[in-house]
């Protein structure tokens, strides 16, 4: 793995499954070129099958030609409805990956617009959002895993990229409602359950547990 993060990656993908898995990594850009495409890459060599999706078609296809027969790209925007219900339908993923997100507009409060604020709460926030709701409907079988992606900026704010610390901050609680309601479904229905998982020390970025094959359901978010 290159940029020196692929011992962080094993670590991740460690912490969540053992190979053999069926995945979905919603990565937006960051599946293209990023750290969604490292996590696919790791996913893959350990014998999961992974699901990518992003916007740009070509480039999807070029992952899946580096990656191999292990990756199916889907090229759609990530935050649409009908997109996540038809995933999590069709492939039942056992790990559901949230990383989309938009580049934030840099600049100081008083030269951003609300368009430009509110960029990634458009992207970031309602990827999680739609993703988490579909997962919680359907639902996602008893020992998934469902990660979704923030950012350190929720802890000490990032002043010249509008709302991107906001954005990330929301997608914290909603892996925490996604995990109340989760528990609650299970409770009321014998239907699903959820773990609510912290994220570890700073001396790993990674939240998340190894998964058991008898575990329900349970919710990470990554700092």
């Amino acid at each position: 793995m290159v940029d020196g993060r692929g011992s962080l990656i094993h670590a991740f993908v460690g912490s969540v499954g053992e190979g053999g898995l069926d995945a979905a990594v919603v990565g937006g850009d960051g599946l293209l070129h990023g750290f969604g495409r490292a996590i696919a890459a790791v996913l893959v060599t350990t014998g999961t099958s992974v699901v990518g999706i992003a916007r740009d078609e070509q480039r999807l296809l070029a992952v899946r030609d580096e990656l191999g027969e292990g990756f199916t790209p889907v090229a759609a925007d990530a935050t649409g409805e009908a997109l996540a219900q038809n995933v999590i339908r069709e492939h039942r993923p056992s790990l559901l990956v949230l990383n989309a997100g938009a580049t934030p507009h840099m600049a100081p409060v008083h030269e951003q617009t609300w368009e430009t604020f509110s960029r990634n709460w458009h992207a970031d926030t309602r990827h999680v959002f739609t993703w988490t709701r579909a997962a919680l409907r359907e639902p996602l079988a008893p020992g998934s895993v469902v990660v979704a992606m923030s950012s350190g900026a929720v802890l000490g704010g990032s002043p010249l990229s509008g709302g991107y610390a906001s954005a990330k901050a929301a997608i914290r609680h909603i892996r925490g409602y996604a995990a109340d309601e989760s528990t609650r479904a299970e409770l009321d229905r014998d239907r699903l359950s959820a773990w609510h998982t912290r994220f570890v020390p700073a001396s790993s970025p990674f939240g998340g547990h190894r998964r058991h094959a008898d575990a329900p359901a349970r919710w990470s978010n990554r700092y």
